[in-house]
């Protein structure tokens, strides 16, 4: 969930337009601007790309995504989501 009304999101610039990993783009940001803190808390997320396509092949296409992001290559956003959006 993005909070753009956050003191800290309004000071790092806010979560950049992008079609995929915005939200990896602003930790980034947050990671350079203050130290990390880890919270007791749980996440839930959903879990309908790993149930259809297989742990392996979703890890695969998670591991595609951030390499071609690290690599400054074309992200192959629709691609990934495609299979369940």
């Amino acid at each position: 969930m993005r909070h753009p009304d956050l003191p800290i999101t309004r000071l790092l610039g806010g979560f950049p337009d992008a079609p995929i990993l915005e939200d990896l783009m602003f930790s980034e940001r947050l990671r350079a601007a203050a130290r990390p803190v880890m919270l007791d808390a749980q996440v839930i997320a959903d879990s309908r790309r790993f149930v259809q396509m297989g742990i392996a092949r979703s890890l695969l296409r998670v591991l595609d995504v951030l390499v071609c992001y690290e690599l400054r290559m074309p992200i192959p956003a629709r691609a990934f989501f495609s299979a369940v959006r």
